[in-house]
């Protein structure tokens, strides 16, 4: 099994990182379409992570609740980048 990214550790304060060419993202996609799929993922994730916290145990649920601020946090960080690419209309 490979691992999802590269990184290459030539220089300790600069790591580059190289997606694995498994899965490709087209680059005619426009941005607010990767984010509004980045969007939906994240919301999918989000509602997953919540039904596996019903019936674990207690430290689970603790990891379970951190995972679904990490995308919580996510999901407002591109709320806020397609907010940026299309501001909405004021009244």
């Amino acid at each position: 099994m490979t691992d999802s990214t590269e990184i290459s550790m030539d220089n300790d304060s600069d790591a580059i990182h190289r997606p694995n060419r498994l899965f490709v993202i087209n680059p005619d996609i426009d941005d607010r379409t990767l984010l509004e799929h980045a969007l939906q993922s994240l919301a999918s994730a989000y509602d997953i992570a919540g039904s596996f916290r019903k019936h674990p145990s207690e430290s689970q649920t603790k990891a379970l609740m951190g995972i679904q601020q990490l995308i919580m946090t996510a999901e407002l960080a591109v709320n806020r980048a397609l907010d940026i690419l299309d501001p909405p209309e004021t009244t």
